[in-house]
């Protein structure tokens, strides 16, 4: 009897803490509260994903901070019409990777996704055996990953904008470096055996729905040198996937090192962003079957409102970081009223 009233007490506790979970998803929602621009953390282009219109985006960006400051989705609306998300954030792990890739499809039916490398040397076991751990609860219960929205709430709005999960960024601090940093090499640097294989699972779900992953490298000669292109070519080559490494092609594409880094190499500030997105929007469209979505009246309506708020804040940062506006920018934001995500 003991035994069966011990099981009962853990039974309902169970399903009080379900009851629980569930209503966290109810009142956590990012469907809510991302269009009311409250969800402005790292977690902010997750929660995009829950408002994006379905089977509307053709190309899906993933990685950490190198993809998601360099690949900006407006210069591809801007230029030919494709739309793109960017889903890249600050530390992001090959779990939340999979994870995140895996919501976008119960949405989205994307004809390509770019995966950027540099999370493959980033990733130990242990973070990534906890990481996915949470990703599994994250992804059955997301209320839990947006439940600090309430400081937000509690506060005030922030003023950062995500333009399709782009951060804009002016700001320059040049890479005064060596120019040729990507010299000649046979070495390779290792790749540990899970992040590899954690990469392989990623482009097989990738292609079961019907989506091309495309690896690839973001300009950076604090990130980058020749050993690891080599380790990274030979994994592309074994899984079988695109590998697209922009240190390779600095001067094609246009960079300017003193002028389009805004962290002395590390990242691309928003004109270096421009000319990478560019470059990869070029070797995208000779084969993946890309469409101009520009004439279309429901894509124009969705889209060109928020490229319009894009060019209008670019003409406003006047060199700064968003995270760092003049004043009159500042007031520009907070006198409008808005300070939603255009479109919605």
């Amino acid at each position: 009897m003991r035994c069966k009233n011990t099981l009962l007490r853990i039974a309902g506790f169970l399903a009080g803490l379900l009851v629980l979970l569930l209503i966290l998803n109810t009142v956590f929602s990012a469907g809510k509260w991302y269009p009311e621009g409250y969800i402005q953390d790292r977690n902010a282009r997750t929660a995009m994903l829950s408002c994006e219109e379905p089977w509307t985006i053709e190309i899906i960006n993933v990685g950490d901070s190198e993809s998601g400051m360099d690949f900006n989705p407006m210069t591809l609306w801007g230029q030919k019409g494709y739309t793109a998300l960017n889903v890249g954030c600050d530390g992001l792990t090959l779990p939340e990777c999979y994870m995140v890739l895996k919501k976008a499809f119960r949405t989205q039916s994307p004809k390509v996704v770019l995966i950027e490398s540099n999370l493959l040397y980033r990733s130990e076991k242990k973070r990534l055996a906890k990481s996915m751990t949470a990703e599994i609860f994250y992804d059955l219960f997301e209320g839990l990953r947006f439940h600090n929205v309430w400081k937000y709430v509690w506060k005030e709005r922030g003023y950062r904008l995500y333009f399709k999960g782009y951060i804009l960024n002016e700001s320059s601090d040049p890479y005064e470096g060596e120019a040729r940093y990507m010299k000649p090499t046979e070495e390779a640097e290792d790749i540990r055996f899970t992040p590899a294989q954690a990469l392989t699972g990623i482009c097989a779900m990738c292609r079961k729905h019907g989506a091309e992953p495309v690896l690839w490298s973001a300009p950076s000669p604090i990130n980058y040198h020749m050993a690891k292109h080599n380790a990274l070519q030979k994994l592309a080559d074994r899984i079988g996937i695109r590998y697209l490494d922009l240190n390779l092609h600095v001067d094609e594409i246009g960079l300017d090192w003193s002028t389009d880094t805004f962290d002395k190499g590390d990242h691309l500030n928003c004109f270096g962003a421009e000319k990478a997105s560019a470059w990869i929007m070029r070797e995208l469209e000779g084969w993946a079957g890309l469409e101009d979505k520009r004439e279309d009246p429901a894509f124009a309506a969705s889209w060109d409102p928020v490229y319009a708020r894009f060019l209008e804040m670019k003409d406003l940062m006047k060199g700064y970081h968003s995270e760092n506006l003049p004043e009159e920018v500042e007031e520009h934001i907070y006198n409008g009223g808005d300070f939603r995500e255009p479109g919605f």
